[in-house]
């Protein structure tokens, strides 16, 4: 119980320091353009959702690191909403670069 409590507060400060809907739309499907994060379309064997993020893909002449950071966790809070995945969870992949 003591995890969840610290896990939830976490979460409400991460919410509170970095309002993800502070986003204009332009800024987001610009990063979205980028490809950088991407959900499969297909479930893995478990029924999980794979959420691919590929650094490499990121040019910071373009989009600062905040923002595809909000962008992902848009992302990656839109896919929750899913109620398969509520209970299926989801994989975050990164690989290199």
């Amino acid at each position: 119980m003591e995890g969840a409590l610290k896990f939830l507060t976490n979460y409400v400060g991460l919410l509170r320091d970095f309002p993800l809907w502070s986003v204009d739309e332009g800024e987001t499907r610009g990063v979205a353009s980028q490809l950088m994060h991407t959900v499969l379309r297909h479930r893995d064997k478990y029924g999980r959702r794979i959420h691919v993020f590929r650094s490499g893909m990121w040019d910071p002449e373009q989009f600062t690191f905040d923002q595809c950071y909000k962008f992902g966790f848009m992302l990656n809070e839109l896919v929750a909403l899913e109620g398969k995945t509520q209970v299926r969870i989801m994989l975050f992949f990164s690989p290199g670069a």
